[in-house]
């Protein structure tokens, strides 16, 4: 029986449900907050009370309620503290704690006629690894039938074909605390709807042409309903219906572009209801995707981040998104990451349970933009074992990946292990011997998968395994170990390639010298790499070979420019709006020997006016490897560490560039050489867009300019001393043409 408190004392209600033949009672709290304890005085009754009874909060019960309401059927587990392991029900997660070392059990039976089935650990905290066996005894880290120890969530999938496989069998599942760690257990059927906690991210993996279906409850129907799939492999299509399962005929709502998906269901949309929604996942190929659930301009129900997962944000003009960062005891550095494919967010911080603002932040990055905030117990308003409150806006509207990071201790095992989502580059900072790591999803084994890593400044080099999860120069499979940039291509009839069905490749990042660098992975054929405004990639082809490209020009931009520089080789650049570009099909092109250079302006009769999302195909006719950056007129470029970029600017304009400096023993050395005109070049590490009235350094000679900034400089030392994030503006002003 569910019962409000209040009217009568507690022994009273718990007596009169028995008595109605209740066998057990949840009592929700009238008021807001935790529940709490319900003292029993003697029976005042004849007849004993023998049945359980607990006090729940007033949220869970106005959410139990919903549930009752709903068509779906509700059980419900009710357990004394103990050895004995609780239940899993198909398709409902569960949530809980285990303390470091020890082991957490749960019991999950499989009916006669399932074949296959997924036991899934997500940790809000902390690192959990997951054992199963189903032998009649519960498992331990050295008896087990499956298992996974990955850093972050955890999964098995058993199926018929497994040895030890059994219908009717009851599985036995231990969730070992490698830390301490709160978690989200899962136990799922390929039949089952799986239900979603809101703002809990949940991920999964999916086979081409199959479905997976969920469940959100929603209580108010005031509150818009937000759905957001972010693809880790794979291009994932997302279908939304309150009447029962959707599919692609029959649906309320969709959202079907390529990549990540968002769908923003409004109240005052026909069908829009309090209840039950049914949510539908499916894909043309195999995928890995994280779904998230989440009701907009509801400040209470703020999204989780799991650490290392990345999470597809979209944001309107001035619209505020909250998430939460859960980090554990003997934490040491934090890092968050705002990456924008377009638009430009801004992003704060808050460690007190407050919700951050513009004005109310215990961190806050709000530069144009890739957002980076790095907390370290020198900081003030650093915390361990404590919540990290993020707050999103877009000054513009702004789709982007938000990622976490947390790092406990100096040892290598202790720090987060980043998912790479295909295609997509994500930005990391490496000091000198140290090594940051990588996870990337294999859904295909009958394709190579490509790793590239781009230096922005500095030398990072890559390791990577299928077997080795944190991969060093001691202990690895495969590695690429030139200077500045790599890449690394693995044929999938490499004998090393993993033979499993789905697995995972594991990348580290190792700083030869300190390196700021970008990282990506890809692996289909037709995978497009995401560009990201004004940061540039490196790749390599070989002769013959395509690589594909997309670009987002948000709204307000009135031009774009893209530009390659090879190292060596000849690469060519055709661009589309409509369609994959080729050589004999194309909106734009150039094809010059070496360096090339589209700029597409408002006032091309071709153009189309932003929000729009720009194709692009580099073609090498030989053997080529080069840097590729798109930019929009309002952005940065940002500058390579050695690497040269081809620009243009018209008289009396600006165009804007930023480079990182990490070595605070180093020069910087700004040097542009005219191909035409005469520019001039303005620099400061103050000022965001430097100009000839406003900057700390400049170089205005006719012709060629070169710009020393010395190490030793009251603007490189202040700049370097109390962040790992340096970053010098410049401009390059065109006196003419």
């Amino acid at each position: 029986a569910l019962i409000d408190r209040g009217g009568c004392i507690f022994m009273q209600k718990v007596f009169n449900a028995q008595a109605k033949g209740a066998v057990g009672v949840l009592v929700a709290n009238n008021a807001d907050g935790p529940p709490e304890r319900m003292g029993m005085p003697a029976n005042p009754f004849e007849e004993e009370v023998l049945i359980p009874a607990v006090m729940i909060s007033k949220a869970d019960g106005a959410a139990l309620r919903t549930l009752l309401r709903s068509s779906s059927a509700v059980e419900l587990v009710m357990q004394q503290p103990g050895d004995r392991p609780l239940q899993l029900l198909d398709g409902v997660p569960q949530e809980s704690h285990v303390e470091e070392a020890q082991m957490l059990f749960f019991t999950f039976h499989l009916n006669d006629d399932v074949d296959q089935f997924t036991i899934s650990v997500t940790p809000e905290v902390g690192d959990s690894d997951l054992y199963v066996s189903n032998d009649g005894l519960p498992p331990t880290q050295t008896h087990f039938g499956w298992r996974s120890r990955m850093y972050g969530e955890d999964a098995v999938t058993i199926s018929r074909p497994d040895q030890g496989f059994c219908h009717g069998c009851t599985y036995h599942v231990g969730v070992y605390g490698y830390t301490a760690a709160s978690f989200s257990v899962l136990a799922s059927t390929r039949d089952a709807a799986v239900l979603l906690q809101l703002g809990m991210p949940l991920t999964e993996h999916l086979s081409a042409d199959q479905w997976s279906y969920f469940t959100v409850q929603v209580e108010d129907a005031s509150k818009a309903l937000r759905i957001t799939v972010t693809p880790l492999t794979g291009d994932p299509d997302l279908y939304v219906s309150t009447t029962g399962r959707p599919t692609r005929a029959d649906h309320q709502w969709a959202a079907t572009s390529w990549g990540a998906d968002t769908l923003v269901i409004q109240p005052i949309a026909p069908g829009f209801r309090a209840g039950t929604f049914f949510v539908g996942v499916t894909a043309f190929s195999n995928t890995t995707y994280t779904l998230t659930a989440s009701l907009v301009g509801e400040k209470q129900v703020v999204s989780v981040l799991v650490a290392g997962r990345p999470q597809f944000v979209s944001l309107s003009e001035g619209e505020w998104q909250y998430f939460r960062f859960a980090v554990g005891p003997n934490a040491t550095r934090v890092k968050l990451n705002a990456s924008p494919i377009f638009g430009d967010p801004d992003l704060y911080v808050t460690t007190d349970g407050s919700l951050p603002s513009a004005e109310n932040s215990a961190f806050a990055s709000d530069s144009l933009g890739v957002e980076l905030v790095e907390a370290t117990p020198s900081l003030a308003g650093f915390c361990a074992d404590c919540v990290y409150t993020i707050g999103l806006t877009g000054w513009t509207p702004t789709n982007m990946t938000l990622s976490a990071t947390v790092e406990y201790g100096n040892s290598a095992d202790s720090t987060t292990v980043h998912v790479l989502a295909d295609g997509m580059p994500t930005e990391g900072l490496v000091q000198m011997g140290e090594i940051e790591y990588y996870r990337f999803f294999i859904d295909r084994t009958d394709m190579a998968v490509n790793v590239t890593v781009t230096a922005y400044s500095g030398d990072p080099d890559i390791y990577a395994s299928f077997t080795q999860e944190r991969p060093t120069v001691a202990d690895h499979t495969f590695s690429s170990t030139a200077f500045g940039g790599d890449s690394l291509s693995i044929s999938h009839f490499d004998e090393r390639f993993c033979a499993a069905a789905s697995c995972s490749l594991h990348i580290g990042v190792l700083g030869a010298s300190e390196s700021r660098f970008s990282v990506v992975a890809s692996q289909r054929e037709e995978t497009r790499l995401v560009l990201l405004d004004g940061m540039p990639q490196h790749a390599a082809l070989g002769g013959g070979e395509w690589q594909y490209y997309t670009f987002t020009l948000s709204g307000g931009a009135t031009s774009t420019r893209f530009a390659i520089t090879p190292s060596f080789g000849d690469p060519d650049l055709y661009l589309s709006t409509d369609r994959e570009p080729t050589r004999e099909e194309h909106t734009w092109a150039s094809s010059n020997v070496g360096a090339d250079v589209l700029l597409v302006t408002r006032d091309d009769p071709l153009w189309t006016p932003p929000p729009v999302t720009y194709r692009l195909g580099v073609y090498a006719w030989s053997s080529s490897n080069y840097t590729i950056v798109a930019s929009s007129g309002s952005t940065q470029t940002l500058l390579e560490d050695g690497v040269p970029n081809r620009g243009s600017v018209r008289a009396g304009e600006y165009e804007y560039y930023k480079v990182y400096v990490d070595d605070n023993a180093t020069d910087l050395e700004l040097i542009v050489t005219p191909l035409s005109g005469d520019p001039d070049v303005f620099a400061s590490h103050v000022v965001a867009r430097p100009n000839a009235s406003h900057h700390e350094f400049a170089a205005n000679a006719f012709g060629r300019d070169v710009l020393t900034v010395e190490h030793s400089s009251v603007a490189l030392r202040t700049c370097t001393a109390g962040e790992r994030r340096c970053v010098f503006y410049v401009s390059v002003f065109g006196a003419d043409e």
